[in-house]
């Protein structure tokens, strides 16, 4: 990037506040990345927040963020300050192996009217198994659930810029334990041909926050339904979604 002569200054800026620290150098300077490194390199308490602070009322809109696997699913719920703007990551539901009955009723217990977003592959199952899950969500258990744009280097990019910007913080409640677990181990590996990889490994809440960052956020409902227009933030602060951008975290 440096290199490059239509650049302006500012539009450096930009691209360099963007751009996750770890493939900052790979960007700007052309210099290849190297090993693993976090995909969040940001400390806590940049991000955190105390629960006592974060005062929910009927007209903050609201959201769910879903992952399914064999072994886990997870589920993470968001709230907006309708004066701030500001996004909280509040409550989160971490189960392994147990019914869809029991997934269903944990997140109807939180409000059965929010609505939800939900990885489109829950799992890698076959299209079928995925269309049987989501209907069993939405028809028999009769949540308020949208399929997810599932892209990874979009979201990730989408999700860094809304951490350091302070528009999305994170609740310290027991509850988001898992959360934060995943979060400071949440990394990339390089193979053997030095292609750079997410590791697919205890992510279900990362991959939470990353359906909701760029699905839910224009899902999001207050209590009385009323709809939540995606944030004029993200548009006139952010710009334009970097997948309509074309930018990747992964370089280029």
């Amino acid at each position: 990037m440096d290199q490059v002569p239509h650049l302006s200054e500012e539009a450096k800026r930009d691209l360099w506040a963007e751009t996750p620290p770890y493939l900052r150098d790979a960007r700007i300077k052309g210099i290849p990345v190297f090993g693993a490194g976090l995909i969040y390199p940001i400390p806590d308490d940049d991000i955190k927040v105390a629960a006592s602070s974060i005062q929910l009322a009927d007209n903050w809109p609201r959201c769910f963020a879903m992952d399914v696997s064999f072994n886990k699913t997870a589920v993470a719920w968001f709230a907006k300050n309708p004066i701030s703007q500001v996004v909280y990551l509040y409550d989160c539901h971490y189960q392994g192996r147990e019914e869809p009955a029991l997934h269903a009723e944990a997140i109807k217990a939180r409000g059965a009217w929010i609505p939800g977003v939900i990885d489109p592959r829950a799992d890698n199952r076959s299209a079928d198994d995925s269309k049987h899950l989501f209907k069993m969500y939405t028809e028999h258990y009769k949540l308020n659930l949208f399929k997810a744009e599932a892209s990874v280097t979009s979201g990730i990019t989408e999700v860094w810029q809304m951490l350091v910007s302070g528009m999305l913080k994170i609740s310290d409640a027991p509850a988001m334990a898992p959360f934060w677990k995943e979060f400071r181990m949440y990394r990339t590996k390089q193979n053997k041909d030095g292609d750079i990889s997410v590791v697919k490994q205890d992510d279900h809440l990362c991959d939470c926050l990353r359906y909701f960052v760029v699905s839910g956020i224009q899902r999001m409902r207050t209590a009385n339904g009323a709809s939540n227009a995606r944030s004029r933030y993200l548009e006139v602060f952010l710009g334009p979604s970097p997948s309509r951008r074309g930018l990747s975290w992964m370089g280029g």
